[in-house]
């Protein structure tokens, strides 16, 4: 397990400190069950909220029941609830847990070398049995529970209590944790931590949850915040808003009643003054109209130049018409981007260009303007349409073809029943995660495009005057797939990958439901070649794979390679 080592400096880690329930032992379904059965007991209904069981995995029992109490106007006793369900669990599930799989690789691996010790907000005698069970109390030095200090998660006390027991300063702890109250627990303590979530070959040590730094004296902060605008949480506010006193909120059409009712909500409870207009979504609104229409409106409410950012809350195209007012506004003011679809959350919010639409041409006036931060709060998922996900695939598609094989294997076996899910289980966490970091990757030391030979313009040689057809109706996504499968047919015809290969990437186009066709001509797409031969500095510099995770740039395709591409084309559609 080398690869822990390349993201931690063990010279100054000396304790490892285990959450146990959904970090180390698989027991979220099995409390939930003994939950649910003891409210059913108590003559009450426990939630199937899927949202606040996210924001309150992690707490302490008595804080649950007391929420509960507070939210349903329940009067349960509070000690009573949390023995009665202690009891049931003990009884009918601690035997049917079992550990994670990859939490004990990692006990198993730094057992001797570091201390190790469990600090879990659940009962002593609880624990100490489950982990007997499973043979695994031997691997730790102490166990501390919520009987053993006052506050559990998210107040830093369990983790401090093990620092201060085992004389370890905060700093030099590392937490491993699967929730936002864990998380905040030990940021609180001043403790590094890792999401175990997340945690799959490679490290994702949370400081994500920091700054992106670029050669180019560009920095920003991304931010991943799952229920952001979560009430129950302090963290964004912490984070992000603590020392603004007002906004200005641009909200996509596209979002519910609920969830504007909840973000409005957010920042009256932090008692942030904003003013808030609707947005139209849709790629055909991502004009210089609306550009002045927002300048006037902007003027019209008198916003302050430094201290109080716009915050554009939506998907793809109105982060970037929103950065791009935000840009050129006064010179500048600052903006916040929480993308709300798919497309937002791993392409256009991720780096700072900005842009509209003109001319008949996509993004031909824009900027390059970092925002103040970016959120991602992939919670937003969960209501988007089908469509709107799998718009989004179509660029995850493309960093699996070009970049990263693992990813691309990831999208074939799991990818359908990420969409299904909403990208709301593990796999298609991970998915995001993985797409999130190889474009980070790909943008951080290149963020203004002084090297024109980017990996990220593959799917983008031929989708623009795609998308921008009124013969195709097609997303953006939708458009970049296309484009992926000409561009990956012109790669087979070079011998860059094999029949199999591009059999593969067809295959994957088509399990999404994406076009694996289009009505335009030859020259049409080489005049969209030559277009993006005057942006890209006087060559094509056209990214092509070379094998499934590999690439190679090339210079010199032609209006026959592009003809005999969409003949093989047509001839697959047949098949």
């Amino acid at each position: 397990m080398e690869y822990l080592e390349k993201f931690i400096d063990f010279n100054k880690t000396e304790l490892l400190i285990f959450d146990c329930d959904g970090t180390l032992m698989d027991t979220v379904w099995a409390h939930y069950k003994a939950w649910n059965d003891t409210y059913s007991l108590l003559g009450c209904v426990f939630v199937s909220n899927q949202e606040f069981v996210d924001t309150y995995a992690g707490t302490s029992g008595d804080e649950l029941v007391k929420v509960l109490n507070h939210q349903l106007n329940y009067c349960l006793d509070v000690k009573k609830a949390i023995a009665l369900k202690d009891e049931i669990f003990v009884k009918n599930y601690i035997n049917k847990v079992k550990p994670f799989e990859k939490t004990l690789n990692i006990i198993k691996k730094y057992y001797g070398v570091l201390p190790l010790i469990v600090a879990s907000g659940g009962e002593t005698e609880v624990i100490r049995k489950m982990l007997a069970i499973n043979n695994l109390t031997k691997y730790f030095v102490d166990i501390i529970t919520i009987n053993d200090v006052k506050l559990g998660k998210p107040e830093p006390d369990l983790f401090l209590e093990a620092a201060i027991r085992h004389k370890v300063a905060p700093e030099n702890c590392l937490v491993f944790e699967d929730s936002e109250a864990g998380f905040q627990a030990a940021r609180n303590a001043n403790m590094k931590f890792i999401d175990i979530d997340k945690f799959e070959g490679k490290s994702f040590i949370n400081e994500i949850n920091g700054s992106i730094k670029s050669d180019s004296f560009i920095e920003y902060k991304i931010y991943e915040l799952r229920n952001a605008f979560s009430t129950h949480s302090n963290i964004m506010f912490d984070k992000i808003f603590k020392e603004i006193n007002a906004v200005f909120l641009i909200l996509d059409s596209g979002l519910s009643k609920e969830q504007i009712y909840m973000i409005n909500n957010f920042f009256d409870k932090f008692k942030i003054k904003y003013n808030s207009i609707i947005f139209e979504s849709g790629e055909e609104n991502k004009n210089i109209t609306n550009v002045i229409k927002l300048i006037t409106i902007l003027d019209d409410f008198g916003v302050q130049r430094r201290s109080q950012p716009i915050v554009a809350i939506g998907g793809g195209v109105l982060t970037d018409l929103a950065g791009f007012v935000a840009s050129i506004y006064r010179r500048g003011i600052p903006c916040i981007k929480i993308p709300t679809t798919l497309m937002g959350y791993i392409d256009a919010s991720i780096g700072i260009k900005t842009g509209i639409n003109f001319n008949q041409n996509k993004n031909r006036i824009g900027s390059f303007a970092s925002p103040l931060c970016c959120i991602l709060d992939s919670t937003f998922l969960r209501t988007l349409p089908d469509r709107e996900l799998i718009n989004g695939v179509g660029e995850i598609i493309k960093l699996g073809v070009i970049k990263n094989k693992y990813l691309f294997e990831l999208l074939e076996n799991h990818g359908v029943t990420s969409i299904t899910d909403k990208f709301q289980n593990l796999l298609g966490r991970d998915i995001l995660n993985i797409s999130i970091n190889d474009m980070i990757e790909e943008l951080k030391y290149n963020f203004l495009e002084l090297d024109l030979e980017r990996i990220v313009d593959f799917g983008h040689t031929f989708s623009l005057v795609i998308e921008m057809s009124d013969d195709e109706n097609l997303l953006h996504g939708e458009a970049v797939a296309v484009d992926i499968l000409i561009s990956s047919i012109i790669a087979f015809n070079r011998n860059l990958i094999s029949i199999s290969e591009l059999s593969r990437i067809k295959e994957l186009i088509k399990k999404f439901g994406l076009p694996i066709s289009t009505k335009l001509s030859a020259n049409k797409l080489y005049n969209s070649l030559q277009e993006r031969v005057l942006h890209r500095d006087g060559y094509q510099r056209v990214p092509l794979p070379n094998g499934i995770g590999n690439h190679v740039f090339v210079n010199d395709i032609n209006i026959d390679e592009i003809s005999l591409a969409l003949k093989n084309l047509n001839t697959f559609n047949r098949e």
